[in-house]
């Protein structure tokens, strides 16, 4: 079995050979490549071994969400294993699995939100994959590198940024139709792992062996920055071309607010339960920042950590998961999205109430059923069926992309059986728009959200 001297990257390597042993009952995932899964990590009180292979910890293959992106406070998207995108429209409670995507064998590992209608999102293999209608429909887009891509940032529908293996930078101007490498991979570079920009000009890319690397002129350069670690650091969250967080392995958070020509260590992780200072059990996957004074870090076992002074120091939050946490977003101040191992989601609501695996806890309950609206799209009609399990008070509404209820098509009693309502979207403009059917009998409650796109 070949070693690696440095850590681990927690991501699938591209087109390169896999091969999966049962070890113990559970799957092992072996690569040939100088990158690997991370394990499932355990509440051993103890420093994490730089050593990758004996991280031996079982992960499920197939399953997991890598990253997540928000646009606005109730609109997010995740991707993952098997092309995964999965979109929800009311800060978490419910999301719908986009499973009409291309390269459906391939692990989607970083995504990025422009507006309403077009997304990327970035993998192995080098794929880029975009929508421009919403999620409904994707492609994939062609690059001249075969590099597994970790992170991808847009500061507008043209302009975007994707980092991966090797030091790997890409750069588009035209929308994703054409990619140039900025920086072209070498095997001398360690990995890039994530990449964050504020504006069309200033954007910070940070990875493995402690590296962050700054351009000012929208991606066409990038010089090195002194970061002061030699641990890979896994996220990085700009607020301003001069105010950046990243984070890494060994609990390490690194913060600047001189453009980086400065990165200063945090290390005062407040633990109150266990009485420490130090973090230095724990690896940090992701980081997201709301604004100046108020971010979030996730990391291995569940581990979620936040802060509102701009990281002097950290709270850290009870635990709702024992799953690894690869991705975090703010949707505003009080709220929060992060995903994770076997396809862990957690939100954290204005009333502090945190959700584990939503989209199960609020599924709908069993032989009662939501189904996808036909046609769709559509103009100006479409039909929109639904099955009950049992009589019960139901509300069926269409709601606008900012969550805005713009029609109630059904309210009142409804008996056991199938069903269908027709919507008229005549006097409606051209877009996605959201149907939520709510479900209450006896003390039970239910809502499922679905997406519809009117073309006119």
């Amino acid at each position: 079995m070949p070693r690696t001297p440095t850590e681990a990257v927690p991501l699938m390597p591209s087109r390169r050979k896999v091969s999966f042993s049962p070890v113990r009952g559970i799957g092992r995932l072996i690569l040939v490549s100088t990158v690997i899964l991370p394990a499932l990590l355990t509440a051993q009180q103890k420093p994490l071994p730089e050593d990758p292979f004996s991280r031996a910890e079982p992960m499920s293959l197939g399953t997991n969400l890598w990253s997540v992106a928000s646009l606005h406070a109730d609109t997010a998207m995740a991707s993952g294993d098997g092309a995964r995108v999965r979109t929800t429209y009311d800060w978490g409670s419910t999301w719908i699995d986009n499973k009409n995507l291309d390269s459906a064998g391939t692990q989607l590992l970083g995504i990025t939100m422009i507006d309403s209608l077009n997304a990327y999102s970035v993998g192995a293999a080098g794929v880029v994959m975009k929508t421009t209608n919403g999620g409904f429909s994707w492609s994939e887009t062609i690059t001249d590198s075969f590099q597994t891509l970790f992170g991808v940032s847009f500061t507008d529908s043209l302009a975007g940024t994707a980092v991966g293996d090797h030091g790997l930078i890409l750069r588009t101007t035209d929308g994703g139709y054409s990619w140039s490498k900025s920086r072209k991979d070498s095997t001398k570079y360690p990995p890039l792992l994530a990449v964050s920009f504020t504006d069309a000009n200033n954007g910070t890319a940070v990875g493995g062996s402690g590296t962050i690397l700054r351009t000012s002129d929208g991606g066409l350069t990038w010089i090195q920055q002194t970061s002061g670690v030699t641990n890979f650091l896994y996220g990085v969250s700009c607020v301003s071309p001069t105010t950046a967080t990243a984070v890494g392995t060994r609990g390490t958070i690194l913060h600047t607010t001189d453009g980086g020509a400065t990165w200063v260590k945090q290390t005062l992780v407040i633990d109150t339960a266990a009485h420490r200072t130090t973090d230095s059990i724990h690896y940090y996957y992701a980081v997201s920042f709301g604004n100046d004074s108020a971010g979030i870090a996730v990391g291995n076992g569940g581990r979620v950590i936040l802060t509102t002074d701009a990281g002097t120091t950290w709270s850290v939050q009870k635990p709702s998961t024992a799953n690894n946490l690869y991705g975090v977003t703010f949707l505003d101040t009080n709220r929060w999205i992060a995903v994770g191992g076997y396809g862990t989601t957690i939100t954290r609501m204005d009333t502090g109430f945190i959700v584990t695996s939503a989209a199960d806890k609020y599924a709908l309950p069993l032989a009662t059923h939501l189904d996808q609206n036909y046609p769709n799209p559509f103009n100006p009609q479409t039909t929109i069926p639904f099955t009950l399990s049992q009589r019960a008070r139901v509300r069926l509404e269409i709601c606008d992309i900012l969550g805005r209820k713009v029609a109630t098509l059904l309210s009142g009693p409804v008996e056991a059986g199938e069903h269908s309502v027709r919507w008229d979207a005549t006097g409606f403009s051209t877009g996605v728009y959201y149907y939520r059917l709510e479900v209450r009998s006896g003390g039970n409650y239910a809502v499922e959200t679905r997406k519809l796109l009117l073309l006119k």
